[in-house]
């Protein structure tokens, strides 16, 4: 076991202090999504990080506040995505569509991100911190909301509760996610959610303007 000052420290020190703190996240990210916040142990991280639990404290001053700062980095990165996405010029629709297939596609490069969001998911919504809640809030759920009300307006879906279209299209997107079983399916992840996707958003109903068109 590691302790303060030893030679995995010393060979830390010679990296920025960013450097180290971004090591420390990145390993803090696999250790939380295979075990679990609860299960997780600050020592572990530091030994796998090969420096003492002091430095990790001294970078983040709680494992709370490490959880939360591993989270956030996953957030930040579909918050920047969601910007340069509400940015372009296409109906409303294919901009909640695009979102939603691209930040599946950032999640399962990297399966731990899916974890740490699914833990964050449960924790439930009077014990979540409030800047965390409060965040979510502004940068996503608003968004997002906003895209289907001007799909609304637009006529490119029925009139309803942009807030409850979002909470249907990410609960069932997200059901997809953690359901997956890459054994027993023919598509990729992402080629299973772009699916469901098109169900929900277009539906399964050929109407009969279509049925006319396509003989259905």
């Amino acid at each position: 076991m590691c302790n303060e000052g030893s030679r995995g420290d010393t060979e830390m020190k010679k990296n920025s202090p960013d450097d180290r703190r971004k090591q420390i996240l990145k390993t803090a990210m696999d250790v939380f999504a295979e075990k679990g916040f609860r299960s997780t142990d600050v020592q572990e991280i530091a030994d796998r990080c090969s420096v003492g639990k002091g430095t990790v404290y001294r970078h983040f001053e709680s494992k709370e506040n490490l959880f939360w700062e591993v989270g956030r980095t996953i957030f930040v990165y579909l918050e920047q995505l969601l910007e340069e996405i509400q940015s372009l010029s296409m109906p409303a629709l294919q901009r909640v569509e695009r979102f939603v297939l691209a930040s599946c596609e950032f999640l399962t490069e990297y399966p731990a991100r899916i974890a740490i969001l699914a833990q964050i998911r449960s924790i439930p919504k009077q014990l979540m911190v409030e800047s965390i809640r409060q965040y979510v809030q502004v940068r996503f759920t608003s968004p997002v909301c906003e895209m289907f009300r001007e799909a609304i307006i637009a006529g490119e879906i029925a009139e309803g509760d942009p807030l409850n279209y979002h909470i249907s299209v990410m609960n069932a997107v997200w059901g997809v996610i953690l359901l997956y079983n890459a054994d027993e399916d023919s598509l990729t992840l992402v080629e299973r959610v772009r699916l469901t996707l098109h169900l929900l958003l277009h539906g399964m109903v050929c109407s009969r303007e279509i049925k006319q068109e396509q003989g259905c």
